[in-house]
């Protein structure tokens, strides 16, 4: 190597904090130091410098100037080669760099366990020595909390674990963790592959020895739109998740199945479309049925969408067979679903077409098959994936994909769909949340297993209940959606949809809010599939104490808000120690807060707002609350001859109020 170039040769000027000069002068360093062979090398920037085995032979009486001259380069070119300096705390590093003996200018440190290091006021990380001062680097490792929120939010995406490739470049040392990232090492320290489910390390199928798990992800400067970055023991990055799904490494995509984007392929596809969950999904007193033809090329299965397979768990008929898709009384024996009549199905399927013929694509071109496989008045404990009736959904997939592939099309699910929760108001919300979760995973897993798809479908969920206070399953769907955006969608609240009130049913839609429902879920449905952003939404935020008689609630939406002034105190109410604080006067700024102005003075402690549990428009059968907050979207859609609003109402929520501080 002594008379090559280095790896990167980037040409930047001196001084660099690029991890790629950092380790072209590694290298230059290491050539010369040990290379005995050669009298020169090529610095980065182009420059011949002498190694040190010819300064050695140059070193005599004759030649002592060269030799000292030579000397004071290759010390140049030691501090630039990245020597960090670790250090505990911020005065030992300054202590450290003050000398004796003085560390040269842009030499790199490191604080690793200051005790004054908080996350306003960081202390903790990366510096460098210049001009008799400790800065600060631009670059540093990152949080705890940022490692784990790009694990979840990689895993939540995906739907499989991270797998790992190492790249090219070199930063500081990590700060270890353990139980994050699970990685195997080759015998020379270099990351091989993921460590499977049973604990194995892999590597090209074969078993590894490897056992460290101890890693940490970083963002340095060259992974400018990037989103993170994994850095091993020997500080090498070895692997991008860049914003476009793609691991990348020197501007190279590597091997990765991650899809960001739905794979829309129109004419040659059939997009699968099941329902399952409970009763309202099943078109449970929505008589008589609406949509009793097909405006499009959409299909169901040959006994409607409440069809099973023949000799299957639903112990009905239909799947063996597809017609247009339209809605009908048929019904299967034991589904729990009084009054079967227009299922969400058609309005779902229906209305996606609408959108996607706006965007500009012919709906014949990309069919729908819709389908609804739920069972009315079960609980997710008799509908997840140890139960019995996940074999009626589980038909619905397999049944599906032969009838698209009868007709010639690629049949792939682009969004999983789940609407339950009513059975289960009880139930401790981590616990129906992990259930959920476990539900979600298994359906993925099946979905790709039978599909051969690659991606990875989200969850779209309404939010709805059968008793006064809402319930907890309710808590849990917007959790989700808050805390995993692209995976989990609440797509909509129920409370502002029309029930059956012929049967004086609080709980279940009327045919026209089945229809309604399904016109919020085939929008939601053409976000994916066209990639396009989210803006019907509206997602509460935490709700801050400003004064003792002022709490405000900021809301994120893709519209502006409004309250429609229908609803006691709009839905709102403040409790106080567990008592009624009082009547509110609710408004709203331009800024999406909505305030709420209290009749006392309240402290912070012990507060909490409640919103769509409580109150309800006068002379609606309703079980449970409403609220009056809802986005100024003019998209209408027509239903049984009226003009029928699809604005976006706020999900229902009970927040404890908490203090904003800086």
């Amino acid at each position: 190597m002594g008379d090559g170039m280095t790896t990167y040769n980037t040409g930047n000027p001196v001084p660099s904090t690029d991890p790629r000069d950092l380790r072209d002068n590694a290298e230059n360093y290491d050539t010369a130091m040990n290379d005995r062979d050669s009298p020169s090398w090529i610095d980065r920037l182009g420059r011949p410098r002498k190694t040190f085995a010819e300064i050695e032979r140059l070193a005599d009486p004759g030649t002592v100037l060269a030799a000292v001259e030579t000397a004071e380069e290759a010390a140049r070119t030691a501090v630039a080669a990245n020597r960090t300096i670790f250090r505990a705390t911020k005065a030992e590093l300054l202590a450290a760099m003050q000398g004796p003996p003085a560390q040269l200018d842009e030499t790199p440190g490191k604080v690793t366990n200051d005790p004054g290091h908080t996350v306003e006021n960081p202390v903790n990380g990366d510096y460098v020595w210049r001009n008799g001062q400790l800065v600060y680097s631009a670059a540093q490792p990152a949080t705890r909390e940022e490692v784990d929120y790009a694990l979840e939010t990689y895993s939540a995406l995906v739907g499989e674990p991270v797998e790992q490739y190492e790249f090219f470049n070199e930063y500081p040392v990590p700060e270890f963790f353990t139980d994050k990232a699970y990685v195997g090492t080759d015998s020379a320290d270099f990351v091989i592959e993921s460590k499977t489910t049973s604990g194995e390390f892999v590597f090209n199928g074969s078993a590894s020895s490897g056992d460290e798990t101890q890693y940490e992800f970083h963002n340095a400067p060259d992974t400018e739109g990037m989103g993170s970055v994994f850095v091993d023991r020997n500080e090498y990055i070895f692997a991008n998740f860049s914003q476009v799904g793609d691991w990348s490494g020197e501007a190279t995509p590597a091997n990765s199945e991650a899809n960001l984007k739905f794979p829309l392929n129109p004419l040659t596809q059939m997009l699968g479309q099941i329902l399952y969950g409970q009763s309202l999904y099943m078109g449970c007193r929505g008589i008589p049925p609406l949509s009793t033809d097909q405006p499009y090329s959409n299909w169901t299965f040959g006994q409607g969408p409440r069809s099973t397979r023949p000799g299957g768990t639903g112990g009905g008929t239909g799947t063996q067979s597809a017609i247009p898709l339209i809605e009908n009384t048929s019904n299967i024996a034991g589904n729990g679903s009084p009054d079967p009549g227009e299922t969400p199905c058609s309005g779902a399927a229906n209305f996606f077409s609408v959108q996607i013929k706006d965007w500009g694509i012919d709906p014949n071109a990309l069919p729908v098959f819709s389908s609804t496989a739920g069972h009315g008045g079960y609980s997710i404990t008799q509908l997840n994936e140890n139960s019995s009736w996940i074999a009626v959904w589980r038909d619905h997939v397999t049944q599906q994909k032969a009838r698209a592939e009868e007709m010639g099309k690629e049949y792939i699910v682009p969004v999983l769909h789940y609407g339950q929760g009513e059975s289960d108001g009880g139930m401790d919300e981590i616990v129906w949340r992990n259930y959920f979760l476990a539900l979600y995973a298994y359906q993925v897993s099946f979905v790709k297993s039978v599909t051969g798809q690659k991606w990875t479908p989200p969850m779209h969920t309404y939010q709805n209940w059968a008793t006064g206070n809402a319930s907890n399953p309710a808590k849990a769907y917007l959790w989700l959606a808050r805390n995993y955006p692209n995976t989990f969608r609440l797509v909509t609240p129920l409370y502002h949809l029309p029930r059956a009130d012929y049967a004086s049913d609080g709980t279940h839609l009327s045919n026209i809010g089945s229809k309604h429902l399904g016109c919020y879920l085939g929008r939601a449905s053409a976000d994916v599939v066209l990639s396009r952003p989210m803006t019907n939404f509206i997602m509460p935020g935490k709700p801050v104490y400003e004064s003792d008689t002022r709490i405000r609630i900021p809301h994120a939406s893709g519209f502006p808000l409004q309250l429609t002034e229908t609803t006691a105190q709009s839905g709102y109410k403040v409790l106080t120690g567990g008592e009624d604080a009082g009547v509110p006067v609710v408004t709203l700024d331009e800024y999406k807060n909505v305030i709420l102005t209290l009749p006392q003075s309240v402290s912070p402690e012990d507060l909490v707002v409640r919103y769509a549990r409580d109150y309800k428009p006068e002379g609606i059968v309703l079980n449970g609350g409403a609220g009056d907050l809802c986005d100024t979207d003019p998209s209408t859609v027509i239903i049984s001859d009226e003009l029928r609003s699809l604005r976006s109402y706020c999900p229902s929520f009970v927040e404890t109020v908490t203090l904003s501080r800086v």
